[in-house]
């Protein structure tokens, strides 16, 4: 075969795979609709490791929303990739003491464990302005939901440390969500760009 007969054989070769990809259907070694499973979970991953510091998302083990791990990590940390759209409060990146205060949260009991909880949410995302319907309503005057711009959030082991802080965004800087509950702490308003 000629140079250029290679070369346009590759080429065809490449543009059927991108085209595969992009469009879902892929060749059967992807399996059905395998090709496009990938885009989508390689898609999670950006979203969830755009959450934290590329320093910590690189090696965190990455999540899609429902929970099914898509990359395991090595230093500790879990990023979640949590769709608004879906119904999802947005990407999160959190280490280990966070992630047992997100299940407290979720299950509706108190939280547990005497470490630094640490998560970032760099690209922003929903806030509940009570951390459980069982637990405390929250106001008549305020929405059940806000947004909330990029951001890391530290829960301390002893949440009465937090007495005292502002309790509102609009104060400006660090405030302290959920005051008077476990489930305090303080929401730091960063910026994203320089934060990554």
């Amino acid at each position: 075969m000629t140079p250029l007969a290679n070369t346009t054989v590759s080429l065809s070769l490449t543009i059927l795979t991108l085209l595969a990809l992009f469009t879902g259907t892929a060749p059967s070694a992807f399996g059905e609709g395998g090709a496009r499973r990938d885009v989508i979970r390689h898609a999670e991953a950006q979203t969830a490791e755009a959450a934290a510091p590329i320093s910590i998302s690189r090696r965190a083990t990455i999540l899609d929303q429902s929970g099914n791990v898509l990359r395991q990590g090595t230093n500790g940390w879990t990023c979640v990739s949590d769709n608004r759209d879906k119904g999802g409060q947005g990407p999160v990146c959190m280490n280990e003491s966070w992630a047992e205060f997100a299940n407290a949260l979720k299950a509706n009991r108190l939280p547990v464990g005497n470490q630094i909880g640490i998560a970032y949410m760099l690209r922003g995302g929903r806030s509940m302005n009570s951390p459980a319907s069982s637990a405390m309503e929250a106001p008549a005057d305020h929405p059940s939901v806000t947004e909330v711009g990029p951001h890391m959030m530290v829960r301390l082991p002893n949440p009465t440390l937090l007495a005292g802080l502002p309790t509102s965004p609009e104060q400006g800087g660090p405030w302290v969500r959920w005051a008077g509950t476990p489930y305090a702490h303080i929401v730091i308003p960063v910026e994203s760009d320089q934060a990554r």
